[in-house]
């Protein structure tokens, strides 16, 4: 949310940059889109961090609005990429199940509904 998100998206916009004359609006939608996703992660996160109220709904946001993210970054070609032929499943695959595996802790994690009571009962 904080660290390694905002600092790789920095990463891809600069090559993605380039190419927002070829790919027109629908490459500039999607990186203002993950954009404002990072930023939103910049915001729970802290809130996290302090345990205040409605933080963990927050980051379940976060996560659902960044596994969007994630889907349409690698459906697109607008994002240039690094991985091998053939990869690109498989890396969709592990992101996707990493945002599940935040979503799921942050959903039934005892721990999470004893810092915030608010968390009980909600979907996201």
């Amino acid at each position: 949310m904080l660290g390694i998100g905002p600092a790789a998206l920095a990463l891809e916009a600069s090559g993605a940059l380039s190419r927002l004359q070829v790919h027109g609006p629908p490459a500039a939608v999607l990186l203002l889109y993950r954009a404002a996703v990072a930023g939103l992660g910049m915001v729970v996160a802290p809130s996290l961090w302090a345990g205040r109220a409605g933080a963990v709904s927050g980051a379940r946001w976060w996560l659902a609005l960044d596994a969007v993210g994630t889907v349409l970054t690698y459906a697109t070609p607008f994002f240039p990429s690094n991985r091998p032929p053939g990869a690109k499943r498989l890396a969709l695959a592990v992101a996707l199940a990493l945002n599940a595996a935040w979503f799921a802790y942050l959903r039934g994690s005892h721990r999470v509904r004893s810092v915030w009571p608010e968390a009980r009962g909600t979907l996201l």
